[in-house]
């Protein structure tokens, strides 16, 4: 599976940020957010300011641990490091909504 493909990868050029990036999603996707949030903090290390990784953390962050606070507080560093990417600014008003509900 894919999954085990990029942890392969991994094993053998730990430092390949798109086998890493490509398997936090797949983690995040499948539901299994310790092991997604690991890969995503990994990112995060080398590379702060990554937008969409800050974006993963941000839906994480709402779906498993209902963190209003921290997921918006990922969201709009995201936003504002690219501030005319359409999929940030809709994942912001996501979160946003929500959050307005609770």
């Amino acid at each position: 599976d894919a999954a085990g493909d990029y942890a392969a990868a991994l094993k053998e050029q730990p430092g390949h940020f798109l086998a890493r990036y490509n398997l936090s999603r797949i983690y995040l996707m499948k539901g299994e957010w310790s092991r997604a949030e690991a890969e995503m903090k990994q990112i995060l290390e080398r590379l702060p300011n990554h937008a969409y990784t800050l974006n993963n953390l941000a839906y994480l962050a709402m779906k498993r641990d209902q963190d209003c606070g921290r997921a918006l507080e990922l969201a709009e560093k995201a936003n504002g490091l690219k501030p005319s990417d359409a999929v940030l600014k809709e994942s912001l008003e996501s979160i946003r909504k929500v959050c307005r509900k609770n």
